[in-house]
């Protein structure tokens, strides 16, 4: 690698820049689809970003009050987060660290460990999210670390 000229050099960087790009860009589009495929699979019927559902409140004298209650959008954020993720993925599958691909797994884990413990909606999205993100910047770094040795 140290004996690469300009021209190489100027190949890798944008061999690194469009494995990047691609991965961030892309794989957030194949995720989000991903999903939403997922989510109308399993049910239909529950909102993804937010909204209310209606709710009956037993007021002990016989009568029955409906009331709205606001939904909250499991994982807000998700959309930075897995930017940063593929970022993150790709770019260690780019140098050859692959194990740190565990490291953002654990870092990402942790963080919304609170949020996926209270609702099985937000762990189901988690999980599909995730593997789906994982997968794509994974392939996509290995293919760019691949065009990298190849020069």
């Amino acid at each position: 690698m140290t004996d690469w000229n300009l021209t190489q050099w100027l190949i890798a960087a944008g061999i690194v820049a469009i494995s990047l790009v691609v991965s961030v860009w892309a794989g957030g589009r194949i995720t989000t689809f991903v999903l939403r495929r997922a989510s109308h699979a399993t049910d239909a019927s529950n909102p993804d970003d937010g909204g209310s559902e209606l709710a009956a409140d037993l007021t002990g004298e016989g009568a029955v009050t409906v009331i709205e209650v606001p939904i909250e959008a499991p994982l807000g954020g998700g959309r930075w987060i897995g930017r940063i993720e593929r970022f993150a993925t790709t770019l260690a599958m780019l140098t050859g660290y692959p194990a740190a691909v565990a490291i953002i797994v654990g870092i990402k884990g942790l963080g919304r460990y609170p949020e996926i413990r209270k609702s099985s909606n937000a762990s189901e999205k988690f999980v599909i999210g995730t593997l789906t993100s994982l997968v794509i910047s994974s392939v996509i770094g290995a293919l760019g670390r691949w065009a990298l040795t190849s020069l």
